[in-house]
């Protein structure tokens, strides 16, 4: 076998309609390598991570001596594509998460603002429960629910009447009118 051993020639049509496009939040019309990788090595790693820190394939090529043939190969290659989208995606949910923490801190500093310098006791109240509400959680909501034992075609007319007008209200079914 001539060339490098670690790679061997595929197909024509997997290469326009590979694995690459396949991917879960893959890249645009992205084409697999025509040759794959027998292996992955830490070189290719580095490559990887090169390419992600914004470096062409010629610069990546002339870091680490490889061919930009091979660099190519080595980043159109389905683990190397998941790789990348994978480093991307956490890249900018970090970015993200960070941009949230600094908004936060600002929020709850003018939420404490409002609550000291406040003219209005409204303002101020609801300032001080924004607070324990983001501390605390936000208190739990008793909710009951009463379940009838009969079936529908069990009901007489009356009760399917105060049924039907219950619901056309937007009352809870069991609940009961008037006062207790």
């Amino acid at each position: 076998m001539r060339g490098n051993p670690l790679l061997y020639q595929v197909t024509k049509k997997l290469y326009r309609n590979g694995e690459n496009q396949s991917l879960a939040d893959g890249l645009f019309n992205d084409n697999d390598s025509r040759f794959k990788l027998r292996k992955e090595s830490v070189d290719h790693r580095r490559v990887i991570d090169l390419k992600l820190a914004g470096y062409s394939h010629r610069d990546i090529a002339a870091l680490t001596g490889y061919t930009r043939l091979y660099v190519s190969a080595i980043l159109r290659q389905p683990w190397a594509r998941r790789r990348m989208i994978d480093e991307i995606k956490s890249e900018s949910r970090d970015e993200f998460k960070r941009l949230l923490e600094e908004a936060g801190r600002s929020s709850i500093e003018k939420i404490i603002e409002l609550r000291d310098n406040a003219t209005s006791e409204q303002v101020q109240l609801s300032s001080a429960k924004e607070l324990v509400d983001r501390w605390l959680g936000k208190p739990t909501e008793k909710v009951e629910h009463q379940v009838s034992e009969k079936k529908l075609d069990e009901l007489d007319d009356a009760e399917l009447i105060k049924l039907y007008e219950n619901e056309r209200s937007g009352r809870d079914i069991g609940a009961k009118s008037g006062p207790q």
